[in-house]
């Protein structure tokens, strides 16, 4: 009879177990479309937020390699002056001291980096980077020659090199070895070679090259420095060390020819590494780029908030759509499955979950990249399969975000038993219920701060747009002046100011945002009587310039300039031999990142202007072709 009674209690519990997993079975049909749902936001969300880490990672990754292309770069350095904290304060002559007086030194390398227009056949080309350089410039910086030799071709001062774009642009092709080209609207150039063009991510950039000789014989651009009748002309200056040299050692022997002669060779000298010259803000310096590191960092935040919101979504989703997956569980543990096995399947799931949605990132990638190079201003290519450092990370990345979006989902999954099917609802009510709370909590407080960030961010566009610059910017035209006209701009600004819609004109050397002169560690800008009104400047102390200012050595200065002098009243300084007339209020003359410098406001014969720059009271579009008429009339 027991033996009875256990056969019927085991056939009991296998209907029981037949018609339950009858019952698994049909609520997973019924739920699959529902699970659908689930997946394919999902697979949306992590898209686009693989599709935005995609950008900016390949945004970092550019900026990280900032001359690490460069071959054999550990052992280039830059000299730089730490007293006056900057790079270009060295005089030229400095090169020919290292060559002969230090051996553990391999190359040296003189640069300046101007803009130059050039003339052929009637037309004129802006170019934006004339890299003024020795010849040590091409090997130090594995520059590839497709015509020319680099030995020979900056042995005359009349030879030029051209980049392959820059030959293409101004002829038409790359096959432009013995042509001629005019720079600077003066001097005939010989065409001796044409290069690759420079690589993205190197600290300058250069479309033509030019021999230091031009700048020595004061021809083309050239910078100097002159006191008591000595003068420098100054250029950057890179040296390669040979393998294995003590930098200390180098720097030191670079230090003892200020011995030689101390006004040339600045006594406070350092080298500073080219690998991380592009992050070094320290020195002042135009000729290099450098990296915005608060763009990076706040690009770094973004990025970080950007991939918790899709990993918080994404766990938020599958926690809350777990109800979808019990039947599916509850069917493979009761055909065995193991927590262990259970865990390496969602796991996986995870894993091709991101895989998939990292593929449609790549493609949402390249449909954004051409609104994200504008936002950064970069040319960037993404090297998801180009780049195997970057592949790899890319791969890093994708297994980091399957771990983080798998694991608590698979956790909470795991665990749940068949039997608690039969109370299915008193087993949801607090299934992951702690988890999704605290998950919502933190992505709704990273939506606050983007949305907080957005508004900061809107507002900082919105001041810089309106910030008041110090002077009124308003129906204010320039007009800039190449110093080989310097002998017809009386007579253009005497024809503008005929104009019925000019209110002022003033001709002035540099202006706001084009100041490049510079007085006893002062920046200067030339004007003439008519200046302090065109501009609007306002004078807070003393009195305007007359016009005899000029013989009788009167300034004015701004405001920080008399905080440099120690404040208090202006009449009881001399910057030189020249006395104060006035303190005119401060007003921004360089980028708004920069804090407003000393500035010299005075009169001089001795240099010629080279801007216009006219107020206006007419519509702008007719101020402008009336201008360019002008302007064909007498520089045609």
């Amino acid at each position: 009879m027991l033996r009875n009674k256990e056969i019927v209690r085991s056939d009991f519990k296998l209907f029981k177990r037949t018609a339950m997993l009858r019952y698994v079975i049909k609520q997973y049909i019924r739920n699959f479309s529902r699970r659908k749902i689930f997946s394919f936001i999902n697979i949306t969300g992590l898209a686009f937020a693989v599709a935005f880490i995609l950008l900016i990672g390949q945004f970092l990754f550019y900026e990280y390699n900032y001359n690490r292309g460069i071959n054999d770069v550990e052992n280039i350095y830059r000299l730089a002056n730490t007293k006056s904290k900057d790079y270009g304060q060295f005089d030229y002559r400095i090169k020919d001291q290292i060559e002969e007086s230090i051996p553990g030194v391999k190359e040296v390398c003189l640069l300046n980096n101007f803009q130059v227009e050039a003339n052929v056949e009637n037309n004129v080309y802006k170019i934006s980077n004339m890299l003024v350089v020795n010849k040590s410039f091409f090997k130090m910086f594995d520059v590839n020659f497709l015509s020319g030799n680099s030995q020979t071709a900056l042995n005359s001062m009349d030879g030029v090199v051209l980049t392959q774009s820059t030959a293409k642009r101004i002829f038409g092709t790359i096959q432009v070895m013995g042509k001629s080209i005019i720079l600077n609207h003066l001097n005939k150039m010989i065409i001796t070679g044409v290069v690759n063009d420079l690589p993205g991510n190197i600290s300058f950039k250069g479309n033509i090259f030019v021999s230091y000789k031009n700048s020595v014989a004061k021809r083309l651009y050239y910078r100097s420095f002159t006191m008591d009748d000595k003068e420098q002309i100054l250029f950057n200056v890179f040296v390669e060390l040979k393998h294995g040299v003590d930098t200390k050692n180098i720097l030191s022997q670079v230090i003892a020819l200020n011995k030689i002669n101390s006004f040339l060779y600045p006594r406070d000298v350092v080298l500073l590494p080219l690998k991380s010259n592009y992050f070094n803000t320290e020195f002042n310096d135009s000729d290099l780029l450098h990296g915005n590191t608060d763009l990076m960092k706040i690009l770094v935040a973004i990025g970080i908030f950007i991939i918790l919101l899709a990993v918080i979504n994404f766990l938020n989703l599958s926690t809350a759509s777990q109800k979808y997956r019990l039947t599916e569980i509850s069917i493979k543990k009761c055909f065995g499955a193991d927590r262990k096995m259970l865990i390496k399947q969602l796991l996986a799931e995870s894993f091709f979950t991101c895989a998939f949605s990292s593929i449609i990132g790549i493609s949402l990638a390249e449909i954004f990249l051409p609104f994200f190079d504008k936002f950064i201003g970069k040319d960037l290519t993404l090297q998801v399969l180009g780049s195997l450092k970057f592949t790899i990370l890319f791969s890093m990345f994708i297994v980091l975000l399957s771990l983080l979006t798998g694991f608590l989902p698979a956790f909470v999954l795991s665990k749940i038993s068949p039997t608690q099917l039969l109370n299915t609802n008193s087993y949801l009510k607090g299934s992951g219920k702690n988890y999704r709370g605290v998950l919502t909590i933190i992505q709704f407080s990273i939506s606050i701060i983007l949305i907080s960030a957005l508004i900061v961010i809107t507002r900082q566009i919105d001041y810089v747009k309106h910030k008041n610059l110090g002077f009124n910017t308003e129906r204010l035209l320039y007009i800039n002046v190449h110093y080989t006209l310097k002998n017809r701009i009386n007579v253009l600004s005497d024809k503008l100011s005929e104009y019925h819609g000019v209110k002022a004109i003033t001709k002035t050397l540099g202006m706001p945002g084009g100041i490049n002169l510079g007085l006893d560690g002062y920046s200067t800008m030339v004007i003439d009587t008519s200046t302090i009104k065109t501009f609007g400047f306002r004078i807070v102390e003393g009195r305007n310039l007359l016009p005899s200012d000029e013989t009788g050595g009167y300034i004015l200065i701004n405001q920080a300039g008399l905080k440099k002098l120690g404040g208090g009243d202006y009449n009881k300084y001399k910057i030189g031999n020249m006395k104060i007339a006035g303190v005119v209020a401060d007003f921004n003359y360089s980028s708004l990142y920069n804090k407003i410098k000393p500035l010299i406001l005075m009169y001089s014969n001795f240099y010629d202007p080279n801007y216009i720059t006219l107020r206006i009271s007419t519509p702008i579009d007719k101020s402008i072709n009336y201008i360019k008429k002008t302007w064909k009339e007498i520089c045609p």
